[in-house]
């Protein structure tokens, strides 16, 4: 059995799946380039066709419901076929629809097909897809190796609104997302191709070691998953976390700035959360090898509610930094939780279905945070309510996550 603790097992695995690590670690980066830039190039397009903010930003939500209903299909295909050919096929249509968006005519019809295509791209480039390579590949320090992967989405957070800018202001909005596509597609496609290994074969003679051969193969049925009291409880906390989160992160600088801050102290307060984001993930990442999921998951699950409790009070420029750094350590630190929990208590026999499915509710609640916090505003004239409706989502994840069991063992070997 590979101990977490044992230095020996840990310096193997990295040796042995860096180059699997790093695939994933750039398809993670490569998913969500429409996140990024979508609000650099937002304006222009409302400028250029007179669509209303909500009918643009309307393909986020197709594409968010497309994965929703999509995710499980993509986790079974994974199973079958593997991450490094899912991810692959789908990167290149990912690539290919971010880049035709640049052909929209006047017709919002048509703008909103090429989202729906969009989202079947994205459904295949999602954690769903490298999660499984990594989780299979590490198990000593699964938790800090998931961490690293998901740190792709970071990276990509800080570089591509900054691309896209450059490329906006040379080449207009057209050529900055069939700009966007290009770069992105060459620095992730051919790391994916050379470098992604899929899970180990339990035919393979040639296996290194028999215990991740064994483990690889073990685990829950979907149906057996998705049933259980545990799995409805990581469901339910995800969900609320996604959901009040994101309520919070999209509308962070005029929450602030209804408070009476200046627009460039709000704005770094919100570049604060991008920055504690990856710390989070990273620090998660580590723990999780070392201490129970539900342990981490009370704490960084709780964090926002006391970060609401200091927003009401209508804070300072530093104090506001401060309260982004909760909520961008809290939210970077899900993905990792969610994934590692869902490998620990399901095993990794049908892992990309079970996981899969989670992150199509996740995605899905991305979409709904940030319309129920837009409706809410529109009610009330202000975020004091918002703040306030939140703070149970929070206490309800860190609760329902704080109830988990001990991990369970398939044939003496931890998941």
């Amino acid at each position: 059995m590979l101990k977490s603790d044992d230095p020996g097992a840990v310096r193997r695995e990295w040796k042995q799946n860096w180059g699997t690590l790093l695939a994933c670690f750039a398809g993670t980066a490569a998913s969500i380039t429409h996140i990024p830039t979508f609000g650099i190039l937002l304006p222009s397009i409302h400028r250029e066709y007179g669509w209303s903010v909500s009918e643009i930003t309307a393909g986020m939500v197709i594409l968010a419901t497309v994965s929703l209903i999509a995710s499980g299909f993509v986790g079974a295909a994974v199973d079958r076929f593997g991450s490094r050919r899912i991810g692959l096929a789908g990167l290149f249509l990912y690539y290919g629809a971010f880049a035709l968006l640049a052909t929209t005519g006047p017709s919002i019809i048509n703008w909103w097909l090429l989202w729906l295509l969009l989202g079947v791209g994205f459904s295949c480039t999602t954690t769903t897809v490298w999660a499984p390579a990594v989780a299979s590949r590490f198990h000593a320090s699964r938790g800090l190796a998931i961490a690293v992967m998901l740190c792709g989405t970071g990276v990509s957070m800080a570089v591509m609104p900054l691309v896209a800018t450059v490329l906006l202001e040379n080449y207009g909005w057209r050529g900055a997302l069939v700009g966007c596509s290009a770069i992105v597609a060459a620095s992730s496609i051919p790391l994916v191709a050379l470098f992604l290994r899929d899970r180990p074969d339990n035919r393979s003679a040639a296996c290194a070691d028999q215990s991740l051969d064994r483990v690889a193969h073990r685990g829950l049925t979907v149906r057996e998953a998705v049933r259980s009291w545990i799995y409805i409880r990581i469901a339910i906390s995800a969900l609320a976390f996604t959901i009040a989160s994101l309520a919070l992160v999209v509308h962070f600088v005029p929450i602030l700035r209804e408070g009476g801050m200046a627009p460039e102290a709000a704005a770094a307060a919100a570049g604060a959360i991008g920055l504690a984001a990856i710390v989070g993930r990273l620090t998660a990442g580590s723990l999780l090898d070392h201490i129970r999921v539900r342990y981490i998951a009370v704490v960084c699950f709780g964090l926002p509610s006391v970060a609401c409790g200091l927003l009401l009070a209508d804070p300072g420029p530093v104090a506001a930094i401060g309260i982004g750094i909760l909520i961008g350590f809290s939210s970077g630190s899900e993905l990792d939780i969610v994934a590692y929990a869902a490998t620990r208590y399901f095993g990794l026999r049908n892992i990309s279905t079970i996981y899969g499915i989670l992150v199509g509710m996740i995605t899905f609640a991305a979409g709904v945070g940030p319309f129920l916090s837009s409706v809410m505003f529109d009610i009330f004239g202000g975020y004091d309510h918002l703040i306030l409706f939140v703070i149970p989502f929070f206490l309800l994840g860190s609760v329902l996550m704080g109830s988990l069991p001990p991990y369970p063992r398939w044939d003496g070997v931890r998941a």
